[in-house]
């Protein structure tokens, strides 16, 4: 492919204005049954870390007006299986173990 031309697969391009975007979502999974198996479900692995990119325009009904729209053809997600997270100085998760810091709603 030369420089410049736009890639596509099938119906949707791969290089529209949005795909670009992100992190649109990052996730701190809280299952302890969720397992790595289909895509819904291995987003809530307990103490993996989800962040997405490209399209999130499904989320904005539920969001509500004020929510930033990103358009896009396409929507990728990349997953730490062990990540360390740290906010204002407080571990809400290391190295993949959910700390008291992070406490699921029901």
């Amino acid at each position: 492919m030369a420089s410049g031309e736009n890639e596509v697969i099938g119906p949707v391009r791969l290089d529209d204005a949005g795909c670009r975007n992100g992190p649109i979502h990052a996730n701190i999974g809280l299952s302890q049954h969720a397992r790595l198996t289909e895509h819904l479900e291995w987003e809530r692995v307990r103490g993996g870390m989800v962040f997405g990119f490209g399209d999130n325009s499904l989320l904005a009904p539920f969001v509500g007006a004020q929510f930033e729209t990103s358009r896009s053809g396409v929507h990728w997600d990349a997953q730490v299986l062990r990540p360390t997270v740290r906010v204002d100085d407080r571990v809400l998760v290391e190295k993949g173990i959910v700390g008291d810091g992070l406490i699921p709603l029901a």
